[in-house]
């Protein structure tokens, strides 16, 4: 945590989602901001605040058929510092996913779905998060729910 004396901060936020009426869904989430340090430091009056990138942009789409349903998804965050100078800067990513999921309730097995992912398609090994760690590499999940 880092003690900031006064900050200005403007944003603007959207959502937009086509719901779940029909075989394709599709939504869009984004969230942009201005931030800037006002404290009383010379050092830092301007500076953007730590850990805050001046967008984040989510789209999804899926679709499917039946028990079948595939969908891709991409996210863009704009790049953002961890110390109040603004020396160490993490830089802006882009994060392309996929997954296929299988819904067997049709096959006498109720409540009983199965789902593949995989994450950082691209295999970026320069992204970090927010705070400057560097997420995992691409990434291979796969998962099995049982009941409701």
């Amino acid at each position: 945590a880092q003690n900031i004396g006064a900050a200005e901060v403007k944003g603007l936020e959207l959502e937009v989602d086509s719901g779940n009426a029909g075989p394709v869904h599709a939504a869009f989430t984004g969230t942009w901001m201005h931030t800037e340090d006002r404290s009383d430091n010379a050092t830092f009056q301007g500076q953007p605040l730590p850990g805050r990138p001046g967008y984040e942009i989510t789209a999804k789409l899926d679709g499917g058929h039946g028990p079948w349903r595939l969908g891709y998804e991409l996210t863009a965050m704009g790049d953002n510092t961890l110390d109040r100078h603004g020396r160490e800067k993490i830089p802006e990513r882009l994060l392309h996913g996929v997954w296929a999921r299988w819904d067997l309730s049709g096959m006498d097995l109720p409540g009983v779905v199965l789902d593949a992912r995989v994450e950082n398609l691209t295999d970026d090994e320069q992204i970090y998060d927010l705070y400057g760690w560097p997420l995992p590499g691409r990434r291979f999940l796969l998962s099995l729910r049982m009941g409701g």
